[in-house]
Parts: C-alpha cells; sequence; structure tokens
C-alpha cells in the first residue's frame, strides 16, 4: 500500500495538486529515498512523453486536415437568371401589347370622336 500511495503522491506533486507542506515532505523523502527519486524521473519522463504524444497527434490530425480537399459547390449566377427574366419580361410586354394596338388601320380624330 506504501508503494501506492509514493504513486498517488507523485502524481500529485507532478500535477501540482498537493498542499506547499506535503510538497515539501516528498521532496524530502524524494532526496533520502532513492527508490522514490527514481519513480519520480520515470513519472516525469512519462508525463514528458505523453505531453509530446498529444501534442504529435494534434499536428498530424491538423495536417491531415489541411491536405483533405474540400468539395467546392458552385452557386449559379444571377446574372444568368436575371438575363432569362428579363428576356421574358419583354416578351409578355409585346405579346400584351399586340392585344391593345388596334386593327384595321388607324381613325382619324372625328372618327373616333364620333364614336366615342
Amino acid at each position: 500500500m506504501n508503494q501506492q500511495n509514493n504513486v498517488d503522491l507523485i502524481e500529485q506533486y507532478l500535477n501540482n495538486e498537493l498542499s506547499e507542506k506535503d510538497r515539501q515532505e516528498l521532496e524530502n523523502k524524494i532526496s533520502e529515498d532513492e527508490t522514490l527519486a527514481a519513480e519520480l524521473e520515470r513519472r516525469q519522463m512519462a508525463h514528458r512523453m505523453l505531453d509530446f504524444m498529444i501534442s504529435e497527434n494534434l499536428r498530424q490530425q491538423l495536417t491531415n486536415l489541411e491536405a483533405e480537399d474540400t468539395k467546392v459547390v458552385r452557386m449559379p449566377a444571377r446574372r444568368r437568371s436575371m438575363y432569362a427574366l428579363a428576356v421574358a419580361a419583354s416578351v409578355i410586354i409585346l405579346i400584351g401589347a399586340f392585344f391593345f394596338i388596334p386593327t384595321g388601320g388607324s381613325l382619324s380624330n372625328q372618327q373616333l370622336a364620333l364614336d366615342f
């Protein structure tokens, strides 16, 4: 149990979770006990390796994301649709104008006044 307790204390020490008093006690134990000092060194190395592996993993993921081909979706040009709408409106206006133009020639002003 003492070994596990020491491991827990070392982990708390490395994570800065110990009070100042407990920190001093552990540092005193480490200076007196070579086995405990070796365990601290191993744990420090493990922490550095984990930090390195995490940063490398994140770096690799970022590289992969940057290398991915992104799908480009092209939006239809609004200029074409506006051109088509303008042509359709012009055709409708022309057709409507032909319905309102009287057929059979033009009437004189006097005939128009008499018909009214």
